[in-house]
């Protein structure tokens, strides 16, 4: 979730930001600033796939909490979530930390909703000023969404490794295995251009996907532009805004 990790093919979870709250709780506790944000993006420009977050962050001195909210689909298909999330520093170089969701399915033409909880467990180190590792596994319970068991919330493992090559170079790698599907690598990097803008881009396979965006520091608020590129389906815009408090 973020415009930035969009914008650098979709890796996340290395990314120290108030968007850690939901792409990976170990590092949030990294994360120093209690700031707000929201988050939108329009799959293959389509309103029928608008996703929409809204999320926050309270720093403490070695730990963040952080609360999001977020919408997916439209009136006949429409999935809702509120995480929860925790993340504490365990030494000055290595974090962990944890979310609790509330999942809330909508189906229209009388299938009704289905309500559940789900859970997310993150890992963040750094190995040395310039090297860091990330891991994250959602769902790991495999929460059932009908009660035949054939239909489940996605379990995935997340494993994420950032190489900062300069103070305007910042490179990351990441691959995401959803248990019942084949892996998928994403690759991303941004260009610190000048003092209030970052570039950015990625590429990731499965389906073969190109990403683009930007980045402006302006005092206490950030916006970040992306889109994704398939071949076959076309772009997909993301945007979002946060400001952080003094």
């Amino acid at each position: 979730m973020g415009g930035r990790s969009a914008a650098m093919g979709k890796t996340s979870i290395n990314q120290i930001d108030l968007w850690s709250a939901e792409n990976n709780m170990g590092a949030l506790a990294f994360y120093e600033e209690s700031s707000i944000g929201a988050f939108y993006s329009n799959e293959y420009l389509s309103n029928d796939l608008a996703n929409k977050s809204v999320i926050g962050t309270y720093a403490l001195k070695k730990s963040a909490f952080g609360l999001s909210l977020s919408q997916f689909g439209y009136s006949q298909y429409q999935e809702n979530k509120v995480g929860l999330s925790y993340g504490m520093k365990l030494s000055d170089n290595f974090g962990v930390g944890a979310q609790l969701n509330y999942f809330n399915l909508k189906v229209g033409e009388g299938y009704g909703s289905r309500n559940t909880f789900t859970a997310k467990i993150g890992l963040y180190a750094l190995i040395n000023e310039d090297l860091s590792v990330a891991a994250t596994l959602s769902n790991p319970t495999r929460t059932e969404l009908t009660d035949g068991g054939d239909d489940r919330l996605p379990t995935e493992i997340q494993l994420g490794l950032n190489y900062q090559f300069s103070k305007k170079l910042n490179t990351s790698i990441q691959v995401n295995k959803d248990i019942d599907f084949d892996p998928i690598i994403h690759l991303g990097l941004e260009y610190h251009a000048i003092d209030i803008l970052y570039l950015r881009a990625g590429i990731a396979n499965k389906p073969t996907l190109s990403t683009f965006g930007f980045g402006l520091f302006l005092n206490d608020f950030q916006l970040d532009f992306a889109s994704s590129f398939d071949s076959n389906l076309g772009f997909s815009p993301m945007i979002s805004l946060a400001y952080t408090f003094d």
